[in-house]
């Protein structure tokens, strides 16, 4: 794994999507469903420039000089591009854009009603989000006009968008601390039960200050103390539900005054849209006295949940204060914190403390800045004066804007990141003996799966081979020295591993049966149904770490010298010595805790209801065996504990000669298992004991099937006349029940052991053949 010293568990994207920087003639703006950013020059007049995350989804072209945009964005098949210029209008125009093309305008139905912004809800619909409510309208590009479809109405302050989930979040009531959500669906809007969000600790009634938005790409204006700003709010999707995160800061909003202005160099031109505001600035207050101590934010969660009213469900505790802004990757909730430039992890699926049926959450890991970022400059010409090629970034920026789920654009600069996690450094940061809590944190990452299956089994391997002596130094941050208490993390650990594969099979299997998903909501299944998402999880990329990895990789190693490292440094004149060193290994307190760890997998396997395959009993057997634990050995097989099994019971023979009592043992499961009379006879056989394998044939009625030459062979073979007259005299008998006459057909080539019993007892007696039956 990672060294410690690399301290960096998130990077940005290493090729940033590169743009025109915000200047005095140029504004920019970002569409979050397309992942598209627009460079507007002079308002469209010299220039328009789209760079999308891939080539198809980068276009340029000019449009006519009508004033400046407050928006701009694609369709999602890239054939309308829908424009705002004014409060109360959009503009459309059909693409491939021409300068002959053909505008059409839409207004918002409302009177005196002000466009806060617009979404595209699907190919042809459209809809504006007004302070009146929400007005949805299907655009119809070759007659190039708009047909109004659905409205619904709700004062709004201001809303945000969730491409993921297809929802709005409308802001509304006295102090705007009401949320109203919406539910875009074809042709349709569905309103959800809004709910209240508290307001934070000590802020006073409206009208008693005012404030003033952060910097960024444009520049809002006063507004009361104890609203609750945009900035404050996320709308994501977290493991399939809508969710809303609430930024609430503990200090009593200031005045106007309390307020550091807003420097000129970072103001954009008033026509960008005032929603692209990013770190959430809280109150600037005096210092406390020096006797109270500093409260931290936090990040309140709600969860929507259908027509059931939504459900207040975690609180992330930051422990910081300053401005903030929020990031959501592969389901884990990104703090970036501006003051200390750092950046903090959640997951909400991990254990916390539960009060009331809200769960609190610490950091997965401790801050971390991300890591440093170089941006490539242009190669100089080759005779111009060497200059650097590459130039620090400010991370952290003032200029930065965050859009979700993982996106962060700064603006002067010109570059678009996407944020990536990085799980090997945070493996590292994790605090000592949480081993259990990190193997949980690796199983729900799904979009990070390949890279979380192999930290996840190098994580399994140090902790089962890790030497009992291992030094501070050697043993990794999340491991217990005290094999006790590791016994019982891995105890912990397996039966995590073994739930989320019993879990993944399950929902496979349904989804193979078709089964429909159960309960039904205005949420589509794969964002509010607890049940759907499970079972759409086998369609997602699961960290699953079965018994196969478990055995090839880890189990199997188990013995080999001193782990991995040792095992190559063996060479081929030491390996007797190897053999001996690793039968002492077995012996040794290190075997005793291989078994132990062996019994606690097969107990997990067992109690999650997965077939523990032969491989890994096979395995406890051979350990058992070697150290000697006979008397345990025969309780694991008796109590069945170690599943039966032909590969088993062949094993068991084998071990007669140190463990007389495993012959027993492998008849009695060879007895147990159906189908296996052809194994037991061959065991039998084997051990000369014919008299006994044709009581056990005749006594299971498939007497009359089994070959003479074989049972006469092995009667022959003891050099025993009276045993070989028993068996011969039987089958003279069976040849007489069946064919009315002692000879054996030409079929079953027994003329040699005809001649074999004259040789010993001269010609065959045929009337006192059936006799012979009574001995067996």
């Amino acid at each position: 794994m990672a060294s410690t010293q690399d301290k960096y568990y998130l990077e940005l994207s290493s090729n940033p999507i590169r743009f025109q920087s915000v200047s005095s003639v140029t504004n920019v703006f970002f569409d979050d469903s397309n992942r598209q950013v627009f460079a507007v020059r002079s308002g469209g007049a010299t220039g328009v420039v789209v760079k999308g995350p891939t080539e198809e989804s980068s276009i340029s072209f000019v449009m006519e000089p009508k004033g400046p945009v407050i928006s701009i964005k694609f369709s999602p098949n890239q054939k309308i591009l829908a424009i705002q210029r004014s409060k109360t209008s959009v503009e459309f125009v059909n693409f491939p854009y021409e300068r002959d093309s053909v505008e059409y305008t839409q207004s918002c139905k409302g009177k005196n009603t002000i466009i806060l912004g617009f979404v595209w809800t699907g190919v042809n619909e459209i809809a504006f989000v007004t302070d009146n409510g929400i007005e949805l309208f299907q655009v119809v590009p070759e007659r190039r006009m708009l047909k109004a479809l659905r409205n619904q109405s709700a004062s709004a302050y201001w809303f945000v968008h969730c491409p993921q989930s297809g929802m709005v979040l409308l802001s509304s009531g006295t102090l705007g601390h009401t949320l109203q959500p919406f539910l875009f669906k074809p042709g349709n809007i569905v309103r959800l039960p809004k709910f209240e969000v508290e307001p934070p600790s000590g802020a006073p009634s409206a009208g008693a200050g005012g404030g003033s938005q952060g910097p960024g790409w444009g520049v809002g204006g006063p507004r009361a103390s104890g609203m609750l700003p945009e900035r404050d709010v996320t709308l994501g999707v977290l493991y399939g539900n809508p969710s809303v995160l609430v930024l609430r800061h503990h200090r009593p909003r200031p005045s106007p005054s309390q307020h550091s202005p807003i420097p000129s160099s970072l103001a954009s031109p008033a026509s960008a849209p005032p929603r692209s505001l990013h770190f959430s600035r809280p109150p600037i207050v005096p210092h406390p006295p020096a006797n109270t101590p500093p409260l931290g934010a936090e990040i309140v969660i709600y969860t929507l949940q259908g027509n059931s009213q939504p459900k207040k469900a975690h609180i992330l505790e930051l422990n910081m204060t300053g401005r903030f802004a929020v990031n959501i990757v592969d389901n884990l909730v990104i703090i970036h914190h501006e003051a200390s430039k750092t950046s903090v992890l959640f997951d909400i699926r991990l254990p916390g403390e539960t009060d009331c049926g809200i769960t609190r959450h610490k950091p997965v890991a401790p801050p971390r800045p991300i890591r440093p970022f170089s941006l490539r400059l242009p190669q100089p010409l080759p005779h111009a004066p060497s200059e650097p090629t590459e130039i620090p970034c400010d991370l952290y920026s003032p200029n930065w804007v965050v859009f979700q789920p993982d996106v962060i654009i700064d603006a002067k600069l010109g570059c678009l990141w996407c944020v990536g996690i990085q799980l090997e450094p945070l493996a590292h940061l994790m605090l000592p003996s949480q081993a259990p809590r990190l193997v949980h944190f690796l199983t729900l990452r799904s979009s990070l799966g390949g890279e979380a299956w192999h930290v996840l089994l190098s994580i399994m391997k140090e902790l089962i081979l890790m030497p009992t002596g291992s030094t501070d130094a050697e043993r990794p941050s999340y491991a217990d020295p005290n094999p006790g208490s590791r016994l019982t993390s891995l105890a912990a650990i397996f039966d995590r591993l073994n739930a989320v594969h019993h879990e993944y099979a399950r929902a496979k299997l349904s989804v193979q049966k078709s089964l429909p998903a159960s309960g039904s909501s205005h949420l589509s299944a794969s964002q509010s149904s607890n049940s759907a998402s499970q079972g759409n999880s086998a369609n997602q990329q699961a960290v699953l770490l079965d018994q196969g990895d478990m055995y090839s990789n880890i189990f199997i190693k188990m013995g080999m010298g001193q782990g991995p490292e040792t095992n190559s440094k063996i060479n081929q004149s030491t390996r007797s010595c190897a053999e001996n060193s690793e039968e002492s290994w077995w012996a040794g307190p290190r075997g005793r805790f291989a078994s132990a760890v062996l019994v606690e997998y097969i107990r997990s396997l067992s109690e999650h209801s997965i077939p523990v395959q032969h491989y890994l009993h096979e395995m406890l057997i051979n350990a058992l065996v070697r150290r000697g634990a006979f008397f345990q050995l025969h309780q694991f097989l008796q109590y069945h504990v170690i599943g039966d099994s032909k590969p088993l019971a062949c094993l068991l023979l084998s071990l007669e000669n140190v463990y007389p009592a495993a012959h027993t043992l492998a008849l009695d499961m060879l007895r147990r298992l159906s189908g296996a009379h052809e194994e037991i006879v061959e065991v039998l056989l084997s051990q000369q004991q014919i008299l006994p394998a044709l009581r056990y044939v005749c006594s299971h009625g498939f007497d009359d099937q089994i070959s003479a030459r074989k049972y006469l062979e092995a009667a022959r073979a003891t050099g025993d006349p009276v045993l070989f007259a028993s068996v011969f005299k039987y089958f003279e008998g069976r040849n007489l029940r069946l064919r009315h006459g002692p000879t054996f057909p030409k079929g079953e080539h027994c003329d040699v052991y005809v001649k074999h019993y004259q040789k010993l007892f001269g010609a065959p007696d045929v009337a006192r053949a059936a006799e012979w039956k009574f001995f067996l």
